[in-house]
C-alpha cells in the first residue's frame, strides 16, 4: 500500500483508488466523502482496510478488520462502520471535502 501512496499522483494506473472501492457494492461513482474499503489481492481476502474517500486517490483511513462473514453484523465490524460514519461526519462538519482542504489542517 505504501508503494501505491508514493506513486499515486504520478501514475494513475497504479494508485490507491485501484485497490479502494465503495463500501456498498452497489455504488459505482465517486460521491462526496464516500465510505470505502480495500482488500488484499489474493484469493482469500479477509483483511479489510476502511477509509473515507474525499477526492480521487485521496483517502482518510479509519481502521481495518478481519471479515470472515458475508455481512457486517459482527461487533468488531459494527465498530468499524461507526468509525467510518464518525469520520465522515467530522470531515463534513469541518467542511473538509477536497484535497486542498487538508493542506493546512492541524489535527
Amino acid at each position: 500500500m505504501l508503494d501505491l501512496v508514493n506513486s499515486g499522483f504520478s501514475d494513475q494506473h497504479i494508485a490507491l483508488q485501484t485497490i479502494f472501492q465503495p463500501l456498498n457494492n452497489n455504488e459505482y461513482h465517486l460521491r462526496p466523502l464516500q465510505k470505502s474499503k480495500a482488500r488484499g489481492n489474493r484469493e482469500k481476502r479477509w483483511l479489510r482496510i476502511y477509509a473515507i474517500q474525499f477526492a480521487a486517490n485521496c483517502f482518510v483511513v479509519t481502521g481495518g478488520a478481519i471479515r470472515l462473514t458475508l455481512n457486517m453484523e459482527a461487533p468488531h465490524l459494527q465498530e468499524e462502520l461507526q468509525k467510518l460514519e464518525r469520520t465522515r461526519q467530522f470531515l463534513e462538519s469541518h467542511n473538509l471535502r477536497e484535497q486542498t482542504d487538508f493542506e493546512y489542517l492541524e489535527i
